[in-house]
C-alpha cells in the first residue's frame, strides 16, 4: 500500500529520500520496504546530526502523507488562512467538513498546541512507533463524519505557524473568521 505521489520533495537532493525506503503496510505501521523493520533512529553510527536530519525528512513525509489522506479518506477541504493575506504575510492552513462553517449547528474543532504537531497527527512519533491508527486523528476523523455527519461539522488544524498568532486564542479566531 504505497502512498501517492505528493508531488514536491521535502528537500531536494537529499540523499535520505532514497536510502530511507519506509512505507506504511496495510495495518498502518511505518516498516522497511526491504526487512520489515520498524524506523531505526541510530542507522549512521557516531552520526546524532545525520540521523536527526534523516528523522526529520521522514517527519516531513509523514506530514504530507497525512495531510493528503485527510482529503482524500476523510474528504476535507483544505482552507488557507487568513484568506485575504498577500504573497508576503505569513499564512497558515486548515482542514474543514464541507460547509462546516455554515450549515452545522455544532462543531468539532482538534487544536495541537505542544511540540512537533500537524493537523491530523497525535504525534510523529507515535505515528513512527504504532501507525496511523494510533498517531492520527484519522480513525476519530472518520467515526464522527459516519455517526454525526449530520450534527457535527469538524475542524482540523495545525499547531501555529503564523508569527503574530502566538497563542491558540489568536489561532482559533482567525480560523473562525476565516
Amino acid at each position: 500500500m504505497a502512498p501517492p505521489d505528493l508531488g514536491e520533495p521535502p528537500r531536494r537532493g537529499s540523499e535520505y529520500q532514497e536510502q530511507l525506503k519506509y512505507d506504511f503496510n496495510i495495518k498502518g505501521e511505518l516498516r522497511h520496504l526491504d526487512t520489515n523493520e520498524s524506523f531505526v533512529f541510530n542507522y549512521y553510527k557516531n552520526s546524532h546530526e545525520r540521523n536527526h536530519e534523516r528523522y526529520q525528512v521522514l517527519g516531513h513525509l509523514i506530514t504530507q502523507y497525512v495531510y493528503e489522506l485527510l482529503e482524500r479518506v476523510c474528504t476535507l477541504q483544505k482552507v488557507y488562512i487568513p484568506t485575504d493575506a498577500t504573497e508576503d504575510e505569513p499564512r497558515s492552513f486548515f482542514f474543514m467538513s464541507e460547509k462546516a462553517l455554515t450549515s452545522s449547528t455544532s462543531i468539532i474543532v482538534l487544536l495541537q498546541d505542544r511540540g512537533v504537531l500537524h493537523a491530523g497527527q497525535w504525534g510523529q512519533k507515535t505515528i513512527i512507533r504504532e501507525g496511523l491508527n494510533h498517531g492520527t486523528q484519522i480513525p476519530f476523523i472518520k467515526m464522527a463524519l459516519q455517526n454525526y455527519m449530520r450534527h457535527f461539522a469538524y475542524v482540523c488544524c495545525k499547531g501555529s505557524s503564523l508569527s503574530n498568532d502566538r497563542d491558540n486564542g489568536n489561532r482559533s479566531q482567525t480560523i473562525l473568521k476565516g
